[in-house]
């Protein structure tokens, strides 16, 4: 099932039996879309592809260990060092090796290029040994796309795993319906949803990690 903003609020609409148009149900969708995306893109299996990005337009400073991401990136995988038209991997370590094996705060020399990486928070990692110049960066990694809405009506959740997200949807529905506990009126409901939730699951992770050309352990 391919869902556009459109067709989502219809389809949730006519499952729950509440008009689209109804204050209370435009102002909890906005909730339900981003609690049922954050569900999704949070399951250990779902690293999509379609959340990949790269972002090559970060360049080091002189004597400057910490480097800030050009954007913030949910899961940072790799960052490589572009000279001319070819890139090297820099290596990823923790902090504690990077700060052993470098010590020193600024470069060794106007040729000192990194070699390695840390984290060091959300936004900044540590660059090992010490650029003594400009260099580019290029970082790959995963962001967290854009919510469905009625300014960004497509999304590449809604279109491909349709399915998985109305019944996410659905679940988070219920406890706005009022039907999310054993003191509700009818407790099964979500547990319906979640249940057919997690029946869809298993097929998404294995179709996701075929895309990705991985095993299954």
């Amino acid at each position: 099932m391919s869902y556009t903003y459109t067709t989502f609020v219809a389809a949730l609409s006519a499952e729950t039996n509440i008009a689209s148009t109804k204050d209370s149900f435009q102002a909890i969708l906005p909730t339900i879309i981003d609690q049922a995306e954050g569900m999704i893109y949070r399951e250990p299996g779902l690293n999509f592809l379609s959340s990949v990005v790269t972002d090559d337009t970060g360049f080091t400073t002189a004597d400057q260990q910490q480097f800030t991401l050009p954007r913030h990136f949910t899961i940072l995988q790799d960052i490589n060092l572009v000279v001319g038209n070819d890139r090297h991997p820099l290596i990823k370590t923790s902090r504690e090796v990077l700060n052993f094996i470098y010590p020193s705060r600024i470069a060794s020399s106007a040729d000192a290029i990194p070699a390695k990486w840390a984290p060091l928070t959300d936004d900044i990692v540590l660059l090992g040994p010490t650029p003594g110049g400009t260099t580019q960066l290029e970082c790959i990694g995963t962001v967290r796309p854009a919510n469905l809405s009625a300014s960004n009506p497509t999304t590449w959740l809604a279109s491909y795993l349709g399915d998985l997200f109305f019944c996410a949807s659905m679940y988070f529905m219920a406890a706005y319906m009022r039907n999310f506990g054993s003191q509700a009126d009818d407790p099964k409901m979500a547990q319906s949803w979640k249940s057919a939730y997690d029946t869809l699951l298993p097929g998404a992770t294995t179709e996701e990690m075929r895309r990705k050309y991985e095993a299954t352990a």
